[in-house]
């Protein structure tokens, strides 16, 4: 085993969370559920032309 740096997460500070396709949502959803102060936010793409 080696040694190596670690960074601690202060559970206290807002972690954000962009889930990615469908499985992202899930995995999303669990770790919401671990982390309490979260954010969750989506991106996506919309088509002016199809509105």
């Amino acid at each position: 085993m080696a040694i190596t740096l670690v960074e601690f997460i202060d559970l206290k500070e807002p972690i954000m969370i962009v889930p990615i396709l469908r499985a992202g949502l899930t995995l999303a959803e669990h770790a919401s559920s671990v982390f309490l102060a979260t954010k969750t936010y989506h991106l996506g793409k919309v088509d002016i032309l199809s509105l």
